[in-house]
């Protein structure tokens, strides 16, 4: 709703922008000259009219032309889209932004909450970072610190299972982006360069891997967690068979790697 432009709300708009100019941009130069953040990420943009929200901008950009902003400081003004809360999947974002992220959290509660105890398996954010590179995006990971400042057990465990999974297989994460390829029955596909990473969320019986749709031939392929070669065979009109073994080397996402 555009309330903003009701006359009645006239002093209301008055006094938020006032706000801004004696209280909320003063904080951000504060936070911007001290830190240097790199990123600046706003929420709840539409309870201010366009204007307000340009003057926090522009102030800003004064003293950091650089930084690089979210979607929801609103009205088409951020660098990259901030797509939904709580993603239980990603969906492929075509929009204005080429650059979008997904911004998930460990239960249901972006500030920490002591009776929520609804956190998600370490799984589900790996499955959901090979969705994320798949389709082209970033992961924003929140979690909500207790009053004392420290990081609740339940979110140690799952940033530690995550990071745990990262230091073998970041590789198949970081720097990668989406691929013409179909969706795939195995799991997930990201690429870097001339390499494509396999996320293999569902292990087929047998150990083979069928990748539908690649229409180049493969030099090599390998298990990115131990180097191990694994062979390769065509399945026909643009499909490939690639034989790894009987049982999955990770239960959560084996990643295999094809050249």
């Amino acid at each position: 709703s555009r309330w903003f432009e009701d006359p009645k709300y006239a002093d209301h708009i008055a006094r938020s922008e006032q706000y801004i100019k004696e209280k909320s941009i003063p904080q951000l130069l504060e936070i911007v000259e001290r830190y240097q953040p790199e990123i600046i990420w706003f929420d709840t943009s539409g309870w201010v009219p366009l204007y307000q929200n340009q003057m926090v901008l522009k102030a800003m950009r004064e003293v950091a032309p650089d930084i690089v902003v979210n979607s929801r400081i609103g009205y088409g003004l951020g660098d990259y889209a901030s797509t939904c809360d709580q993603p239980d999947d990603i969906q492929p974002y075509h929009k204005k932004h080429d650059v979008w992220e997904g911004i998930p959290t460990t239960n249901l509660s972006y500030g920490y909450h002591a009776k929520d105890k609804s956190h998600k398996p370490v799984s589900f954010f790996i499955e959901l970072l090979a969705k994320t590179a798949e389709r082209g995006g970033n992961m924003l990971m929140n979690i909500g610190p207790m009053g004392n400042g420290l990081i609740a057990p339940e979110d140690v465990e799952i940033l530690t299972g995550i990071g745990k999974w990262m230091d073998v297989n970041g590789e198949a994460i970081y720097g990668t982006t989406h691929t013409p390829l179909p969706p795939q029955t195995f799991g997930h596909v990201s690429r870097k360069g001339n390499k494509l990473y396999l996320h293999v969320t569902r292990w087929p019986e047998d150990g083979k891997v069928t990748l539908a749709g690649l229409k180049t031939p493969i030099t090599k392929a390998w298990l990115l967690a131990d180097k191990q070669p694994v062979v390769v065979s065509s399945a026909g009109s643009n499909d490939w068979n690639i034989q790894g073994p009987e049982n999955a080397p990770d239960a959560i996402n084996t990643v295999i790697v094809i050249e």
